[in-house]
């Protein structure tokens, strides 16, 4: 595969970081190891209290822009003020915490570079744990040899798709994010069906496993769990009411039911019955005939888990 550098156009990879100076020297030496050359990293720092300064100023490279805030204006912010100051063709935002394989640009950029109606470039990714993967969330079933539109775009984004292992059309990603959360990050799937829903726009989805998501018990989507989950409910909850054909409001009222069965999970594993509880609610007001969900629902009110460490699923 061959890319001419500056021919298929600069890349901006915007790292929004705080306090994670430990794991952000991982990630940036992974920014600065990809096979295409021709990208700026942006670095927003949110006034961390670390030493992650000391971090940046050790790399020596051209390509690096360090923009660090006089006080902590919060993560969505940080992330709009990212997404404003790109100067690239293309967008990619990295977790502070997470790494990219060297080709994890070259293998996105190419079919965008081929078809200007490729709004998203996505692909696999791996959970690790700083050494090793611990497991996988894989997209080949719904990859394609050519872009995806329509019914078929909207197919493959739900249920595969994942914004960090993401390459957008800047232009696309600034209207989106201008339009529909410019105080609040999202829910990362409803991000590709709204782009991927709309005509004109198609999306790949790319069999490679080009980045390794850092699993850790203080990530973001961990200590903002509840957040995450109400915004996802809400935005769903959007998509539906405004929502005309049958097939597209089926899937998202589906995954609708999987959105607070997951977030549910989770809460319970994290030992939070409350919250747990709340979820299975919300689950139930959509489908309740689950009878799972229903016993689920009972366990919150009678057994106090423990507090687990791992980030893992409950096979209950």
């Amino acid at each position: 595969m061959e890319v001419a550098g500056k021919d298929s156009g600069l890349i901006s990879v915007v790292i929004p970081t705080y306090n994670r100076a430990e794991f952000l020297r991982a990630a940036i030496e992974s920014v600065l190891a990809q096979t295409y050359p021709n990208f700026e990293l942006l670095i927003l720092d949110n006034c961390s209290p670390d030493h992650t300064p000391q971090v940046v100023a050790s790399f020596k490279d051209a390509r690096i822009r360090y923009v660090r805030h006089l006080c902590n204006i919060g993560p969505p912010a940080n992330w709009v003020y990212g997404i404003s100051l790109a100067k690239g063709r293309y967008l990619s935002i990295l977790g502070d915490d997470d790494r990219y394989r060297p080709d994890f640009l070259l293998h996105r950029v190419y079919p965008m570079a081929a078809d200007p109606q490729i709004v998203i470039a996505f692909g696999s990714f791996e959970y690790w744990d700083g050494n090793s993967v611990i497991a996988s969330h894989d997209a080949s079933n719904y990859s394609a040899s050519h872009a995806l539109e329509g019914m078929n775009a909207i197919e493959a984004v739900i249920g595969a798709y994942f914004f960090g292992a993401s390459l957008f059309r800047t232009s696309v990603i600034r209207a989106f994010w201008n339009r529909f959360c410019p105080f609040t990050k999202c829910d990362d799937e409803m991000i590709g069906i709204l782009l991927a829903r709309q005509p004109g726009n198609r999306v790949v989805c790319l069999t490679e496993s080009d980045l390794l998501y850092r699993r850790h018990a203080a990530q973001d989507s961990t200590a903002c769990m509840r957040a995450v989950a109400e915004a996802g409910g809400r935005m769903y909850r959007m998509l539906l009411e405004k929502e005309t054909d049958r097939k597209v409001r089926w899937l998202l009222r589906r995954q609708l039911v999987r959105h607070w069965n997951r977030n549910g999970r989770q809460f319970w594993d994290l030992g939070d019955t409350d919250l747990s509880g709340r979820c299975f609610v919300e689950e139930l007001k959509i489908d309740p005939f689950r009878p799972v969900t229903w016993l689920r629902l009972l366990r919150t009110f009678i057994v106090r888990p423990k507090p687990i460490q791992t980030q893992k699923y409950s096979n209950i």
